[in-house]
């Protein structure tokens, strides 16, 4: 039963692409595509380009999620700002255990660490987080 709702809005999906597809070609003669799959697979990744741009850029995305929008990020505007107020946290590796607040943050992972794991935690190293390279 809930196959058959799903066949009209497949079918629907169908046209459409087919009519985009005749009007790309009808508008772009030198670049005209001859396999719909082709200019599916063009017009999906264009649609998605701004979306994945803007994942790119999240910070808290973890690194195996980022390698694929990674492609597609903006390049950064030179903005001087000043920077962030120290805000006060529990190291995320005590947590409540001994409730130790600091100020200091990882670079990479952006999360709060005590001065006692500091020379562990400091920076993430990504050969031992991720099993994905982003290359």
């Amino acid at each position: 039963m809930h196959e058959q709702k799903q066949i009209p809005i497949f079918q629907l999906l169908n046209i459409a692409s087919i009519n985009s597809q005749l009007l790309y070609n009808a508008t772009h003669i030198d670049a005209a595509y001859k396999h719909r799959r082709i200019f599916l697979k063009v017009l999906s990744l264009a649609l998605m380009k701004p979306y994945l741009a803007e994942r790119a850029s999240m910070e808290l995305l973890p690194s195996d999620i980022k390698c694929f929008p990674a492609k597609y990020k903006r390049p950064e505007e030179s903005v001087e700002e000043e920077p962030p107020a120290k805000i006060r946290a529990r190291c995320f590796i005590c947590g409540r255990k001994n409730n130790l607040v600091t100020t200091i943050i990882c670079g990479s992972c952006k999360k709060s660490v005590c001065k006692k794991h500091m020379t562990t935690v400091l920076t993430c190293d990504p050969s031992k987080n991720s099993q994905q390279s982003c290359e």
